[in-house]
């Protein structure tokens, strides 16, 4: 199969496995503790040359493709598309996959990247931005978790988004496309979504930004803003922080689903990292199946308000 041969050539079965473990360099192969195992003294071996991987510990050895597999519990399309993507591999297209479609998400994707970008820099480098990280200091959350989980800040402007990309000769309708900017009729104009808000860029298991989730610092309702479903995310089949802390669920085999944003930073700073978030009080079919790739037991612990014990209760 030729995408295989060509992940094969592509992707580096080192920068993979130090996903999972720290390697060190042994002659001509790296070394570190298993990832499939506890154990004390290093047993896990990478070749770089040969592509494979194999613990003397354990019997655990293959190729990138079944390190992926097992590690990140995928089937063998999955973990080639999870390459792919890894690696900016196109794919082959599927006959139901049209080019205009396929053209659409990788545009959204980039739109994605540049405004992670922008609301990062806006929170560094801008004075309403020193404003965004005393309330992020002041609820004791840390500058290494916001580095960490990649958080922004959306100024409180009606374009400063719209104009950033402008420059860059976004037109507003993709920018609507990809759930950035509304449309107001009656003036004929758009204008950004997300404005005077603390940003939490919302990523797909790959590590890919497939969305975004503001929370107001200017007492604005409402409270909580969340990206709409676009053609790279659909809500109800996404958990907010999985990708950062798949490994720690499929290592603890339990994963605690909470409500929020905060609820998760909070948490996963604490050390409690096999966690997630459903951004919301409505636990989806979809989003258990994803979980169950993880670990067998979920635990939720939502709100203690009325909504949040109700949908505990279901």
């Amino acid at each position: 199969m030729e995408i295989v041969d060509q992940i094969r050539q592509t992707a580096s079965i080192v920068e993979i496995a130090s996903q999972y473990t720290t390697l060190r360099r042994r002659g001509n192969k790296h070394v570190g503790l298993c990832p499939f195992h506890s154990e004390k003294t290093p047993s896990f071996t990478v070749d770089d040359e040969k592509q494979l991987f194999h613990c003397f510990g354990c019997g655990a050895g293959g190729d990138i493709f079944t390190l992926v597999m097992e590690r990140e519990n995928l089937s063998f399309p999955e973990a080639l598309k999870y390459l792919a993507e890894k690696y900016n591999i196109p794919l082959p297209k599927k006959r139901e996959f049209s080019p205009q479609l396929q053209k659409l998400e990788e545009q959204l994707f980039k739109i994605n990247e540049n405004t992670l970008a922008f609301f990062k820099k806006n929170l560094f480098t801008t004075k309403e931005g020193e404003k965004a990280l005393e309330y992020l200091k002041k609820r004791d959350i840390s500058e290494e978790i916001i580095q960490k989980l990649k958080i922004g800040y959306a100024l409180n402007s009606w374009d400063s988004l719209l104009s950033f990309f402008k420059e860059k000769k976004v037109t507003p309708k993709l920018l609507e496309k990809a759930g950035l900017v509304l449309y107001n009729q009656k003036k004929d104009s758009y204008y950004d979504r997300f404005r005077g808000r603390i940003i939490f860029p919302i990523f797909g298991l790959t590590g890919k930004v497939v969305a975004f989730g503001g929370r107001s610092i200017l007492n604005a309702d409402p409270k909580y803003l969340n990206s709409p479903d676009t053609p790279v995310y659909s809500k109800g089949k996404i958990l907010y922080g999985l990708n950062f802390s798949k490994e720690s669920i499929s290592d603890t085999g339990e994963v605690i689903i909470v409500e929020g944003y905060t609820d998760f930073v909070s948490l996963y700073q604490a050390g409690i990292t096999n966690i997630a978030a459903s951004l919301g009080t409505s636990l989806t079919s979809d989003q258990v199946s994803q979980t169950l790739r993880f670990a067998p037991k979920i635990i939720i612990n939502y709100d203690g308000d009325s909504a949040g014990k109700l949908a505990t209760s279901r």
